[in-house]
This record gives structure tokens, sequence and C-alpha cells, in this order.
């Protein structure tokens, strides 16, 4: 018998004016070689486990590209957009299915002040812009092959509510 494993991500995203649903997307996601190292080693090698996991914002402006190479210390193709009123990056409390991890409960952003959001980032650093912790997963609008393939501009006012999911397989 031959298996792989493998893991593939999606960023579900409602968009709200007031009460009334915009627009909604899904973006598929990478991993980052550091999220995979950290998976690995911490289900395989007894590494500390992370416990808490957030939702971060990538801007359009000066944006390029993003790599699986990328960390939260040492992204050149991106910077994180924090116009946004919640005081830290949103939290992702995601539960355990069948082979599934997911937020049943979307995460939800209220935006501040107009911008461009580009894509969507998941990371152990609650901190905006913070560079401590570990990036788990990248997702654009541009290329995203999905739904959504352009960035989204938002207003002062507008709600995003996002739900990340990421699925194991063994085929």
């Amino acid at each position: 018998m031959k298996s792989s494993m493998g893991f593939r991500g999606k960023y579900r995203v409602e968009r709200f004016i007031g009460s009334e649903r915009i627009d909604a997307f899904d973006l598929t996601n990478a991993i980052s070689d550091a999220g995979i190292n950290y998976i690995l080693s911490s289900a395989a090698l007894g590494a500390s486990q992370l416990s808490s996991w957030f939702i971060g914002l990538i801007n359009s402006t000066g944006f390029t590209a993003v790599s699986t190479a990328d960390t939260l210390a040492s992204h050149a193709g991106w910077v994180e957009l924090t116009a946004y009123s919640e005081s830290a990056r949103v939290q992702w409390s995601p539960s355990l299915g069948a082979k599934v991890l997911a937020n049943a409960t979307a995460a939800t952003i209220t935006f501040n002040a107009a911008g461009t959001v580009q894509g969507f980032f998941v990371a152990s650093d609650s901190t905006k812009s913070g560079t401590a912790g570990t990036l788990l997963s990248l997702a654009t609008f541009r290329n995203s092959g999905d739904t959504a393939d352009e960035p989204k501009t938002v207003t002062n006012g507008e709600v995003w509510r996002v739900t990340y999911t990421i699925e194991g397989s063994n085929a």
C-alpha cells in the first residue's frame, strides 16, 4: 500500500455592510514551510504545541508576492494590513473533525479605515504586525484560482467574517 500525506486549506470570507451581506468568496491557501515544520515537529518530535492562532490580513499596498518560504519575521513581498478595529489579530479557534480543522464560529474583522486586502495569513502571534510567532498559512486573492481573483477594497465600518479550514489527506 502506498500513501502520502498532505494538507490543504481554505479561507471562506463573507463581507457585510451593516446587516447586509454584500459578497462572499473562497481562497485556497499554501501551508508555509514553517507551518509544515511546526506540524511535523509538534506531532512527531514532541516540540512545544502552539495553542493559540490568529488571522491576519495582507495589504495590497506594496504587494509583490507571497512564498511558502515566508515567515512572520521575513516576508519581503508583503506587509500586514492593520486598519481594523480589533486591538490585535483576530483569534482562529478551530475544532477537529474527521481530518478537518476549522473554526465553527467565523472570526469577525471590523474595518476602521479604507484599505485594500490582498489576502490572509494565520500565525501564532496575536500582535498586529508582530513578527515573533510561527506563520502557518498564506492565501491571496491574486491567482487564487477560486471565486475571488482581485484584491478587495474595504471601507470604514465594513465587517468581514472569516472561516479558515485545514483538511488533511492521505491520498
